[in-house]
């Protein structure tokens, strides 16, 4: 086990976790995955919000296998969305994150904000989630067939972004 620790491991730490699997992390160090769409639907104790994230953790705001930030808040029924809106609020005012949450993409972008401000050791952001893109461009779908097909235009990589992207990671201190 010694030897695992210094290797580069994350550990997939989704779904039901027992001791077993939290001891074996610790002994070897291995930061786990928190995924901020699994944060806002529950109480102050989800693991995935940002005061429950420590730094030996990679954090997402989605991975390839969930719906965008944009396809899940445009899924959710209105009092969903409230709910969700108030813990992002929490979360943003713990953060000292300071920008409206109006309508939808606003708060996608909030999301986005909460994963580049955490205590987390890195910070991964899945391009379809930086663009704001709608669930056209999930890219998996377990189980569902004609998943991996969503392609971006080159064109959307301009300069603009380069430099919103840059201004995001000076931001956060996240080089």
């Amino acid at each position: 086990i010694k030897a695992a620790g210094s290797q580069k491991i994350i550990a997939e730490d989704l779904g039901l976790i027992d001791d077993g699997v939290r001891s074996l992390m610790k002994d070897v160090g291995a930061p786990g995955m928190k995924v901020l769409l699994f944060a806002f639907d529950s109480d102050e104790q989800n693991p995935y919000l940002p005061w429950n994230i420590g730094e030996n953790s990679i954090v997402y705001t989605g991975t390839h296998d969930n719906d965008t930030i944009v396809g899940k808040l445009r899924a959710l029924k209105k009092s969903e969305l409230s709910k969700w809106k108030a813990m992002i609020k929490k979360s943003t005012d713990y953060l000292k994150i300071y920008k409206p949450m109006g309508g939808v993409y606003a708060i996608a972008d909030c999301i986005i904000d909460l994963a580049y401000a955490s205590d987390a050791k890195i910070c991964v952001v899945p391009i379809h989630d930086l663009l704001l893109f709608d669930n056209e461009y999930r890219i998996n779908e377990p189980g569902a067939v004609g998943c991996w097909t969503a392609r971006i235009k080159e064109s959307v990589f301009t300069k603009t972004l380069e430099a919103s992207l840059r201004r995001r990671a000076r931001r956060f201190d996240r080089s």
